[in-house]
């Protein structure tokens, strides 16, 4: 679940880093985004396969809102 909120950020940096880059030709910087770009969606889709199959352990009685916890 981290790695999911932590692409965004990456992927942000990734595309930020060309801006930094003091020789080489414009080329080189697009043929870079294009690179990021179809990584993050590539990493996107694993991701999102695996949290698919993990089962979730942080919301255990989420779901069931409308049963009494028998405390009144």
């Amino acid at each position: 679940m981290d790695a999911a909120r932590v692409l965004p950020i990456v992927g942000g940096g990734l595309f930020l880093m060309p801006l930094i880059w003091t020789a080489g030709s414009t080329r080189q910087g697009i043929i870079y985004i294009f690179a990021i770009w179809i990584g993050l969606i590539i990493a996107a889709a694993l991701l999102s396969r695996i949290l698919i199959k993990e089962p979730q352990s942080e919301n255990h009685g989420a779901t069931d809102l409308g049963q009494d916890s028998g405390s009144v």
